[in-house]
């Protein structure tokens, strides 16, 4: 795509969205300023337009910023458009309202709040829907069509020219495909890939994309960079179907990385922040109850406290685990015989009404409050507070090739799996959503995560 369009397009987003956040702010504010106070909505305080109004100050940033944390801004489509729009209110909500604690910020009405956020939604999404017709009718009007050839197979391009055809702000004009005449496709056959060179020198090209595996990158490449013409790759040309790339420099020498989920190292160090953070107020929070658990647990049977076992953690490195113990001190050689009526299939091991599980023990499991000493993990950087789960080293010894893909990020306390039926799963299925959270890791969807995580264990669903 045309860099500079890309980037009006992008600044015509974002002005678009500061319009629409500062006119939506004035008017819930003014609404709930004529809504008065008790005297017709009972419970309800007057609220000050000369307090409220200066705070678009710092709600402006707020939503601008969690926007773009999401992606917002990042040119997607469809149900992944709504995602990221669902995803970044909810943060900037979030955010504000710790700010305005934090800055005791307390005549800030949290009905505007509320009220404000939630009318964001649709009020966003209609300011994309204007502003993306607009540069659109624009662009085809006034600005010269960005040039395109694919090189690749009929397949891989068809699916490519799809995708292209889904953003026409973007002013894109797809020539052709070069490459192996293998059928019809989404757009004309141009002749054989080796004939590219030819082709840039007749026609003007402004972008060669290689749409697909089986093509001569490397000649490719070189003809572009002798001609001036702009290259960009497919990961799907590398055989790399949902790996993202990221261009980096080893000075002198550019890098490109591909890597599938995990986010940029900017958002990542966002996640470490908040692991630290998080594990340290809920260490605090949780330290009288932590200290009552650790008495009852060895008053009980005359064992320790903690139970420790070894466990795999990220790229396959080992750590030790801690937990409250909930089972009786010989548990580990006991479950060679127990092994029969394992109820989970895969390497997994779980059984209802396990017979080593203690009384005391049933409770902790219930409510996951044997879970509280993995803070220590956290805080130690070998856990994550969302996260898979971190497996045995023997399930991963039988795990699958796939199956490794779940070690590329930190093991959690809670994750897809802790709202989703927890231990009720089978291991497929917990599989899946693992690496689902891994492909759609984000700092929106860890926060939606902690959230759905409290109900989740306060009803006990899925406990063992």
């Amino acid at each position: 795509m045309d860099r500079e369009r890309h980037a009006w397009i992008q600044l015509s987003r974002i002005a678009a969205d500061g319009v629409v956040v500062a006119a939506l702010w004035v008017a819930v504010v003014l609404a709930r300023r004529a809504m008065g106070g008790g005297e017709l909505w009972p419970g309800l305080r007057p609220v000050s337009a000369a307090v409220h109004l200066p705070l678009l100050a710092l709600m402006l940033p707020v939503w601008l910023g969690s926007l773009w944390s999401q992606g917002w801004y990042s040119g997607r489509r469809g149900l992944g458009q709504g995602r990221q729009l669902l995803l970044g209110v909810a943060l900037a909500s979030l955010v504000a309202q710790a700010l305005l604690f934090a800055l005791k910020l307390d005549l800030a009405s949290r009905t505007v709040v509320y009220g404000f956020s939630a009318a964001s939604l649709p009020a966003l999404a209609a300011g994309r829907a204007a502003i993306s017709a607009v540069t659109a009718s624009l662009g085809r009007r006034w600005l010269a069509p960005h040039r395109v050839v694919l090189v690749g197979g009929a397949e891989d391009s068809a699916a490519l020219v799809h995708a292209l055809r889904q953003a026409p702000g973007w002013g894109l004009e797809v020539l052709g495909r070069m490459g192996d005449q293998d059928g019809a496709g989404a757009c004309p056959w141009l002749g054989p890939a080796e004939g590219l060179g030819d082709l840039l020198l007749r026609v003007a090209v402004d972008e060669v994309i290689v749409a697909g595996p089986g093509v001569a990158l490397g000649a490719v490449a070189a003809r572009c960079e002798e001609l001036g013409v702009r290259l960009t790759v497919s990961p799907w040309a590398l055989g790399l179907r949902s790996s993202r790339p990221e261009l980096r420099e080893v000075f002198p020498h550019p890098l490109i990385t591909f890597s599938r989920g995990s986010g940029s190292g900017a958002e990542l160090a966002v996640k470490r922040a908040m692991d630290v953070v998080g594990a340290l107020v809920l260490g605090a929070l949780s330290l009288p109850l932590a200290a009552g658990i650790a008495v009852a647990v060895r008053v009980s049977d005359g064992g320790p406290a903690l139970f420790r076992q070894e466990r795999v953690g990220r790229g396959g490195r080992r750590f030790v685990m801690l937990k409250f113990r909930t089972m009786v001190q010989e548990a580990p050689a006991l479950r060679s015989e127990l092994e029969r009526r394992n109820e989970v299939d895969g390497p997994a091991f779980k059984l209802t009404d396990d017979p080593r599980v203690t009384r005391i023990g049933r409770i902790l499991r219930r409510t996951s409050a044997d879970e509280l000493p993995q803070l220590l993990n956290v805080l130690r950087g070998e856990m994550s507070l969302v996260g898979p789960r971190p497996p045995l080293p023997d399930e991963v010894e039988r795990y699958q090739p796939w199956q490794l893909r779940r070690l590329s990020m930190r093991p959690g306390l809670t994750c897809i799996w802790q709202v989703s039926g927890r231990s009720d799963l089978s291991f497929e299925r917990w599989m899946e959503l693992d690496l689902a959270y891994i492909d759609q890791w984000s700092i929106g969807l860890d926060l939606w995560l902690l959230l759905r995580t409290l109900p989740a264990v306060i009803g006990g669903r899925g406990a063992r």
